[in-house]
């Protein structure tokens, strides 16, 4: 029998049986770190890029309880345009010579303000998979700022500091994401955060997603807290359960009974809330009145989400006023 070295599966059918989770995931989970790690070497990567999303709540803020598929980063290297044009090149150069040196082969599809790499690879079974690595150009500004986080993963091989959104805003941009795509594993992250009573300032989250929500591009004013019922158990075993550990079982009732009072208070809005969210889709941004003393918002005009979206819907409000 071969002998277990890192990386082959025989060192993934061990940890298998230690953490209880599938080989397949684990081992994809481990890429991830890896190429976590190289991103880490690189001075401009390391500063210049902030992780977010599954990865970012399950692996920092959470003790993995579920394993995570891709990367998904914000780049804050420059906030204006001109910074940015200068410096993405250099972030996506960095980032295919690191796929190329880990043996991946790439595709790289970009849209508008969004770069996503998808990463292929042979596995240690023999099966082909896929990583993959997304860099959100338009999230240039943080709302809180970043911080360091060290990375907990089951390989035992910590050490490993990454640069990550704050609290309020990491979770924000999840409460969001799972209302806008009702995905499985969203509704599983924000059901760990509320079982796990895990402790960040309520009023500045809802905050934060009122902010987010305002920026998306549906129309975050038509969610509805019922909208998590339409994630069906068919779904949970087929997007989420692969993620788990074998013998946690979970039903999406169970969660969608937990998770929905906690949707019904963030979609509750008061009178201030309102206020600017209906100055917002008149073309009026006022991010004093949403945020208060919370924070400082004098910077957030300079946020090129805003900047885009406030175009957009005057360029849509003209068009309506000339019909």
């Amino acid at each position: 029998m071969e002998r277990s070295t890192k990386g082959n599966k025989e060192y993934f059918e061990r940890f298998s049986k230690e953490t209880n989770f599938h080989r397949d995931t684990l081992e994809k989970a481990y890429r991830l770190e890896q190429l976590l790690k190289e991103i880490n070497r690189h001075p401009e990567l390391r500063e210049g890029l902030v992780l977010k999303g599954g990865t970012a709540i399950n692996f920092l803020y959470f003790r993995y309880p579920r394993l995570s598929v891709d990367l998904d980063f914000n780049f804050i290297a420059g906030i204006e345009k001109e910074e940015k044009d200068k410096e993405s090149p250099k972030i996506e150069k960095a980032l295919r010579t690191i796929f190329k040196f880990e043996k991946y082969e790439c595709e790289n599809i970009s849209d508008y303000g969004l770069n996503k790499y998808f990463l292929k690879y042979i596995n240690s079974s023999g099966n082909i998979d896929r990583i993959k690595v997304e860099i959100n150009f338009l999230q240039r500004l943080t709302l809180l700022g970043a911080e360091k986080r060290s990375f907990l993963g089951p390989f035992n091989e910590s050490g490993l500091v990454v640069n990550t959104l704050k609290g309020p805003e990491l979770f924000a941009g999840k409460i969001l994401a799972l209302i806008d795509r009702l995905a499985p594993r969203d509704l599983y992250d924000i059901y760990i955060l509320i079982r796990d009573k895990v402790k960040l300032n309520k009023v500045l989250l809802k905050k934060i997603f009122i902010f987010f929500g305002c920026l998306s591009r549906s129309d975050f004013r038509e969610y509805h807290p019922n909208d998590i019922e339409r994630i069906t158990e068919r779904d949970i075993k087929r997007k989420l359960l692969p993620l788990l550990r074998k013998d946690e079982q979970l039903k999406a009732n169970n969660m969608i009974q937990i998770v929905k009072p906690f949707l019904k208070e963030i979609l509750y809005f008061t009178s201030e809330e309102l206020e600017y969210i209906n100055r917002f889709f008149k073309g009026d941004f006022r991010p004093e009145i949403l945020f208060g003393k919370l924070l400082d918002s004098t910077d957030l005009e300079r946020h090129p989400m805003v900047i885009w979206k406030q175009r957009h819907l005057k360029d849509w409000l003209v068009r309506q006023k000339n019909k």
